[in-house]
């Protein structure tokens, strides 16, 4: 893996991480069911589509990232052996059957965040961890700094 591929899949999952977080903050100011919005609140999918977007937009519009948290949060259900994933109910392009079952709390929602967000962590530590091996000694340390100001930019500029 090179320095440009590399920066490119952190890159990725750093974007991919910052949109749950927001998507995340969103479902925790106010989660609904059976509708994608409902008095400024959000479903779960509506969430990540809307956090993928910079949290801006009125209906389901999905981005090549809210696409893949979606898939991500589908394996993590498929993971756990799901009763709607089992039953082919949700698919790796829509989660909204698991969001809206009667049983479904906003914590159930809250939670399976936080295990899809702890699964993009421990990609990202073994993406640095594999760069790290691979690249040339003395090169790690100028990529990460690099990197870190990079992103550094990026979040002052959010």
């Amino acid at each position: 893996m090179n320095v440009i591929e590399a920066s490119s899949n952190l890159d990725r999952l750093h974007r991919l991480h910052h949109g749950l977080v927001k998507a995340r903050a969103m479902v925790e100011r106010g989660w609904c069911q059976n509708k994608s919005q409902n008095a400024g609140r959000v479903c779960l999918e509506a969430a990540l589509a809307m956090a993928a977007r910079g949290g801006v937009g009125f209906i389901i519009e999905h981005t090549p990232d809210s696409k893949q948290l979606v898939a991500m949060c589908y394996q993590e259900l498929k993971a756990r052996h799901d009763p709607w994933v089992v039953l082919g109910k949700c698919s790796v392009l829509h989660v909204w059957p698991w969001n809206d079952r009667p049983e479904r709390t906003k914590a159930d929602v809250l939670e399976l965040m936080d295990a899809v967000l702890m699964n993009i962590d421990a990609q990202i530590e073994e993406h640095r961890r594999q760069v790290t091996i691979t690249m040339r000694p003395g090169v790690p340390d100028l990529f990460w700094d690099h990197l870190a100001k990079k992103q550094a930019k990026q979040l002052v500029a959010a």
